[in-house]
C-alpha cells in the first residue's frame, strides 16, 4: 500500500494517509448516506426519519478511519485524535482526506509536452 505523510499547519503533527482508496472502501464511506431508507405508503405519503447531518458525520468518520493510518506515528483511534486537534488542523486533515476519497489527489504522470506525449 502506498502512503503519504502530511504535517498539520498549527501543531505540526505528522499524519500518515493512504494515497488512494479502493472502490469497496469508497462504497463503505458513502454507505451512511446511500443507505438512508424512505418509505412511501399506499396513499403516496412519505415516511422517514432523516438526519442528514448525522449521516454526513458518519460518512466523514468512516473516511478518516479508512484513509488515515497514523497520527503522530501511532495507529488506532485516529478519528478521536483528529477531533481533539485545533480546528485549523482538523479541517486541514479533512481536506486532505477528501482529496483522496474524491480522487482529486491522484498523482498524474509528468509530461514534458502539453499533449502528454514525450
Amino acid at each position: 500500500m502506498n502512503t503519504k505523510t502530511i504535517k498539520t499547519p498549527k501543531l505540526g503533527v505528522e499524519i500518515e494517509l493512504k494515497e488512494w482508496i479502493s472502490g469497496e472502501e469508497g462504497e463503505a464511506i458513502d454507505s451512511p448516506i446511500t443507505d438512508i431508507k424512505f418509505k412511501i405508503d399506499s396513499l403516496g405519503k412519505g415516511a422517514a426519519d432523516l438526519n442528514i447531518g448525522e449521516a454526513m458525520k458518519k460518512s466523514v468518520e468512516k473516511a478518516v478511519n479508512i484513509v488515515v493510518l497514523k497520527v503522530d506515528k501511532t495507529e488506532g483511534d485516529v478519528w478521536q485524535k483528529i477531533r481533539k486537534m485545533p480546528k485549523v488542523d482538523y479541517k486541514f486533515i479533512l481536506g486532505e482526506v477528501d482529496k483522496i476519497v474524491s480522487g482529486k489527489d491522484f498523482t498524474k504522470p509528468v509530461s514534458e509536452k502539453e499533449d502528454g506525449t514525450d
